[in-house]
Order: C-alpha cells, then sequence, then structure tokens
C-alpha cells in the first residue's frame, strides 16, 4: 500500500505456518484492494468521497489507527460493504504477528526461509 502497488491475496496455508493480520489492518487492505481493482488514486477515492487526500492517505497508512467508519465510507464510496466473520480456532497452532518470533525459529535451508 506504501508504494501504490498491488498487494496480493493471501496464499493458501498448505501445511505452512499462517500470519494473521489484525482486523482493521484485514479492512485497510480490503479497501485498497478495491481502490485498485476499481482503477482510482488515493486522491480519485478521496474526491468521490469528498474528502481531504491526507484522508485517504492516512486510511491506507498501516502506522495509522484508522477507525472502520471511514474505512467502511470507503468501500462503500467503491460498492463494497465490509464483513466481519469469526471462526474457531484450528488444532494446530496458529502463528499471529506477535507471537511468530516466539513460535518459530526461522531457518534458511535450500535457499529459502521454513518454519521449522
Amino acid at each position: 500500500m506504501a508504494h501504490n502497488a498491488d498487494v496480493p491475496r493471501p496464499s493458501p496455508a498448505k501445511g505452512r505456518p499462517v500470519v494473521t493480520l489484525p482486523a482493521l489492518t484485514a479492512a485497510k487492505f480490503e479497501a485498497y484492494r478495491a481502490m485498485r481493482a476499481a482503477g482510482l488514486t488515493k486522491r480519485q477515492l478521496a474526491e468521490r468521497l469528498g474528502w481531504q487526500p491526507s484522508q485517504a492517505t492516512r486510511l491506507f497508512d498501516g502506522r495509522h489507527a484508522s477507525r472502520l467508519d471511514p474505512i467502511e465510507a470507503a468501500l462503500h464510496g467503491l460498492g463494497r460493504r465490509l464483513v466481519v466473520t469469526s471462526r474457531s480456532y484450528s488444532r494446530r497452532r496458529r502463528l499471529t504477528a506477535k507471537n511468530i518470533g516466539q513460535a518459530t525459529d526461522l531457518k534458511r535451508h535450500s535457499g529459502s526461509m521454513r518454519a521449522r
């Protein structure tokens, strides 16, 4: 998002460790993907919503703690809506950004990073 490039969708885990994004970050990514799919820039999205350009820039700043209402407004302006769901944890321990450093020992193996 910081470099105005497309953000890929998550790939299937297929037995690999999973990092779960915080809900706010995931919502920002969805709004950003919707904006890119619509072919808009942050400035154009701001114009569409009647915002200052800096508001759209802050919305997609991963370090800015946005509220959900501007994210929902951006999605609404793009013809989308935010849907929140919950899932039960799998039996295997899920890795989060908080515990990934504690739960895995990354080791360089065969030219790629693997969790051990």
